[in-house]
């Protein structure tokens, strides 16, 4: 029987984490946009079109 690897570090940055579950307590490593709680490629539609225009 093999033993799993260790879980990953969280990196030192305000990560997005979406899709962390236990397997990858970490999730997305993607750094936040400015006002939101996801990067980039997480936001919505809406949030990530007025992210961009600004």
């Amino acid at each position: 029987m093999s033993t799993p690897p260790p879980a990953p570090s969280a990196p030192s940055w305000p990560h997005c984490a979406y899709g962390a579950h236990p397997t990858d307590p970490v999730g997305c490593r993607g750094i936040h946009v400015p006002g939101h709680t996801a990067c980039l490629a997480h936001l919505t539609d809406t949030d990530r079109d007025t992210y961009l225009v600004l």
